[in-house]
């Protein structure tokens, strides 16, 4: 029985590398030249991204493997906190919604929706990928000679 539990685990580790290679290869760990340029395929991506890497730093932190994606190595920039139907809305009705978020780009009517969560979740994400650093990488042994 166990012999199945490795096995399911093992599957599904290559599955999760399966998707950050997927993501890698489709450059959404960057951010594009057009990177103040705000689209609803930007945001898509900022949001795929944060997904992917919310979950990659939760196997790690589960599991005690480093992790597959670095803050180190992105660029991609924080997604805004816009609710999806804001999208369906026309160019000057979405600009003056944006232009009411604040300036890190949370949306300052105090509503709560799922990209408010996703936000939230990166932001975790983004403490935890630092927390995994220092546990799990190797200068653990130099890091009082280092302070």
């Amino acid at each position: 029985m166990w012999m199945a539990y490795i096995a399911l685990g093992f599957l599904l580790w290559r599955y999760h590398g399966d998707l950050i290679s997927a993501t890698t290869a489709l450059g959404l760990h960057r951010e594009p030249d057009s990177r103040h340029k705000i689209s609803i395929r930007s945001e898509i991506r900022r949001r795929i991204f944060a997904s992917v890497f919310s979950i990659d730093k939760t196997l790690a932190s589960f599991t005690g493997r480093p992790p597959f994606l670095s803050h180190r190595y992105s660029s991609c920039s924080m997604l805004l906190d816009i609710n999806d139907d804001v999208w369906l809305m026309d160019e000057k009705e979405r600009a003056k919604v944006i232009s009411k978020l604040t300036p890190q780009g949370w949306n300052a009517n105090g509503q709560v929706t799922t990209v408010t969560y996703l936000r939230i979740n990166m932001y975790l994400a983004l403490i935890r990928d630092e927390i995994l650093e220092i546990s799990l990488g190797s200068w653990n042994e130099c890091l009082p000679n280092c302070i």
